[in-house]
């Protein structure tokens, strides 16, 4: 319920933030009787489609999760746009107010030419900025829809075993199957993914969040049949949908759950593990403490002279696995914020990393953490969903990320 209060109180910020900026910024627009009326009655569609979605999720009608949750989603998103966008048009407004003003007292026609045309271009600046808001929005409601974008992903290590060159494992993360992502994307995925020869799948958590769809997920990734196999780490999602169920969705396919334990695999005569570590599943904790003994514990099996690749949920199990030695960390979870810039999420941090998006590295220690493959709401903007394959390479092999 906390969190339904939360969100309504964003979508009646941002709603105020708007009828503030027009009604003072933008006088001029503010006097039209359609955009007034549209200022009041965006937030508050918003938070109906909200009610709705959220309705859907407690009487498991999946039609009124699929409709009030796209719709609220799709108003939130313009309403961040116009929030952003009103001031820079409320400065233009300004100006061409100011402009007009002067015109006035141009005594010269000349003048009062001059300053006119410099007045209708200020106008016409200031409706850009909410135009290119709006079709910022639209363009990331639809790529969210869009296909999943499976690639090549070079890391390259100085001491990489011969037999590990090349090694190509896809990496998943993140589906939320059921909700905005449905079995015929992933099936789309798989065959997009197929191409590449990966030889392992691993799954960082978050799979499905239609339990009556889980054991065709899991098998429909089974189906690829990689030669060392598909493994899976479990997410926070594992936990609210309960964990019991996942266990046996597991149990039953041919896609071991992974938590706090790991499998060594024998890959042409050198030995590659695999790890999962667990989750603290609270979405408010600072898990630090948390994910440095569940990824001591993953790796508690692990031989010394392995290539070990840890698979953790939370990006930020790659500080204790770094310090460790771990060779490849893959995390998922935070869906790259949904919006990213130059290949990294408008919501990284550096002190303390959080590791939000991307490819990093700590001494020998290499992490990917994947935009994801599903979404928490439909709109990515500057950030594809994402299944990349990891392609494993030596140093002298050529260049990396």
């Amino acid at each position: 319920m906390y969190f339904i209060l939360v969100i309504i109180g964003a979508f009646l910020i941002l709603g105020l933030a708007i009828v503030l900026t027009l009604r003072f910024l933008n006088r001029r627009w503010w006097q039209i009787r359609w955009i007034r009326i549209t200022a009041f009655l965006l937030p508050v569609c918003g938070i109906l489609c909200l009610l709705v979605g959220f309705a859907g999720f407690f009487t498991s009608t999946y039609f009124l999760i699929a409709v009030g949750m796209t719709t609220a989603s799709f108003v939130f998103v313009l309403l961040i746009g116009f929030v952003a966008s009103l001031p820079l048009s409320g400065v233009m407004n300004s100006l061409a107010n100011l402009v007009e003003k002067r015109s006035r007292r141009a005594a010269e026609a000349a003048d009062s030419g001059f300053s006119n045309s410099r007045r209708n271009f200020l106008r016409s600046s200031a409706v850009i900025f909410p135009a290119i808001a709006v079709g910022s929005s639209v363009t990331g409601f639809g790529v969210s829809f869009g296909r999943v974008r499976v690639y090549e992903l070079p890391l390259i290590y100085d001491n990489l075993p011969d037999q590990l060159e090349g090694f190509r494992i896809l990496h998943i993360s993140d589906m939320h199957l059921g909700r905005y992502f449905q079995l015929d994307g992933l099936e789309q995925l798989l065959t997009d993914a197929e191409r590449f020869g990966p030889d392992m799948i691993l799954v960082t958590g978050d799979i499905c969040d239609v339990d009556s769809l889980l054991d065709d997920t899991l098998s429909m990734i089974g189906e690829l049949k990689p030669r060392h196999g598909c493994w899976a780490s479990i997410g926070n999602h594992e936990y609210y949908h309960g964990l019991d169920l996942s266990r046996a969705a597991h149990a039953r396919s041919d896609i071991p759950l992974l938590m706090n334990s790991g499998q060594t695999i024998n890959v042409d005569g050198v030995d590659l593990y695999v790890g999962g570590a667990d989750d603290p599943a609270s979405l408010w904790t600072n898990a630090d403490d948390f994910l440095q003994r569940t990824v001591n514990e993953t790796l508690s099996g692990a031989q010394s002279d392995a290539f070990k690749i840890i698979m953790s949920h939370r990006p930020r199990g790659f500080v204790e696995a770094a310090r460790q030695g771990v060779e490849l960390t893959l995390a998922g979870h935070t869906h790259a914020g949904q919006i990213g810039i130059g290949g990294r999420s408008i919501f990284e941090t550096t002190d303390p990393p959080n590791y939000f998006w991307g490819h990093y590295i700590d001494g020998k220690s290499q992490l990917y953490t994947s935009a994801g493959v599903g979404h928490w709401f439909p709109f990515r903007l500057g950030c594809r969903a994402e299944a990349p394959v990891i392609v494993l390479k030596g140093a002298k092999s050529g260049t990396g990320v």
